[in-house]
C-alpha cells in the first residue's frame, strides 16, 4: 500500500488550524475528542485521496461530471445522463434524479444511500471504455468511483483495513514482468487505467504479454476483488485479438455478473 504519511501530515495540520476545539495549535492529535475526533478522520481521507488518485481528480463528485473541461465540451448532456445513472447505480443502487434529490437537500444522505460495501463484498467490478481520440473523461469517471470507496474507509472497522491502488496499464505490464505485482494484486480496490491492444505487436509479442499479466487479473477475480478497468477502446469495436492480448482474467472480468458497463462513446 502507498504511503500516506506526507499527505495525512499536511492535512492534520490543514484541518487543526480550522478546529474549534484546538486554539494555538497545528497538532490535531491535541483534540479532546481523541479517536472520535473527525477533523482527524476527514485528513486522512484526503491523504488517501491525494496519495491514490490522479493529480487534480480528487475534489470531483457525480455532483460534478458535466461532460466538459473548461469551456470545451467532451460529452454531448443525454451521454452526461447515461453516465451519471451508470455511476449512480454502482455507488448508491439509485437513479441519479433519486441521488440528485438526496444531496439537494442533505449530503449525509447521500452517504447513508451508498452500497460500496455491497461492492466491496461481491467483487463487483467496472468497466469504463470509449475511443482513444476522445478526450472524454475515463479517467475521471474511474476516479469519481474509486473516491466513494475511499470515503467509506471509516464506516467500519472492516473498511479501516481496505486498500486501494491505481495503476496504468503500461506500468502494470512492466510490474508484472518484473514480478512486483503483489501489492496491487490484493488491493482491495484497484483502478486499472489506460488499458489498450497493442495492434502493432507480433503476435508472439501479444500471448507473451497477455501469459504475463493473466494470472494478476485472474487472482483478482477469484478473489473477489472490485477492480475498476478503464479502456482506451470502444468495447464493441475492440479488436478481435483482444483476449489473445489481453488474456482470459480480463474477459472473465468484463463479462462477470454484477459488472457494470459505463460508455463513454456514442
Amino acid at each position: 500500500m502507498r504511503d500516506i504519511t506526507k499527505n495525512k501530515e499536511k492535512y492534520c495540520r490543514y484541518y487543526a488550524k480550522r478546529c474549534e476545539h484546538l486554539q494555538d495549535t497545528d497538532d490535531i492529535f491535541l483534540c479532546p475528542f481523541g479517536d472520535r475526533c473527525t477533523c482527524r478522520l476527514a485528513a486522512e481521507i484526503q491523504a488517501y485521496l491525494h496519495t491514490i488518485l490522479p493529480h487534480g481528480y480528487q475534489r470531483f463528485t457525480i455532483f460534478d461530471f458535466d461532460g466538459r473541461k473548461g469551456t470545451e465540451e467532451l460529452l454531448e448532456e443525454k451521454q452526461v445522463i447515461r453516465i451519471k445513472e451508470k455511476i449512480s447505480q454502482y455507488c448508491w443502487g439509485l437513479s441519479y434524479s433519486n441521488l440528485r434529490d438526496k444531496g439537494a437537500k442533505n449530503r449525509l444522505e447521500v452517504d447513508k444511500s451508498s452500497i460500496m460495501d455491497a461492492r466491496r463484498s461481491e467483487g463487483d467490478c467496472v468497466v469504463i471504455h470509449g475511443e482513444a481520440t476522445e478526450k472524454s473523461g475515463r479517467t475521471l469517471v474511474a476516479s469519481i468511483v474509486l473516491r466513494e470507496a475511499i470515503r467509506r474507509r471509516f464506516t467500519s472497522n472492516a473498511n479501516a483495513l481496505q486498500t486501494y491502488e491505481w495503476i496504468e496499464f503500461e506500468s502494470l505490464k512492466a510490474f508484472a514482468i518484473e514480478g512486483k505485482l503483489t501489492n496491487y494484486q490484493y488491493a482491495d480496490w484497484l483502478v486499472v487505467d489506460n488499458i489498450k491492444v497493442d495492434i502493432d505487436a507480433s503476435r508472439h509479442a501479444r500471448n507473451y504479454i497477455a501469459s504475463v499479466i493473466d494470472p494478476f487479473f485472474i487472482t483478482r477475480v477469484e478473489e473477489n476483488l472490485p477492480t475498476i478497468l478503464v479502456f482506451r477502446f470502444h468495447m464493441r469495436s475492440a479488436h478481435p485479438s483482444m483476449q489473445q492480448s489481453l488474456g482470459t482474467g480480463i474477459e472473465r472480468m468484463v463479462t462477470k455478473s454484477g459488472t457494470v458497463e459505463i460508455s463513454l462513446s456514442l
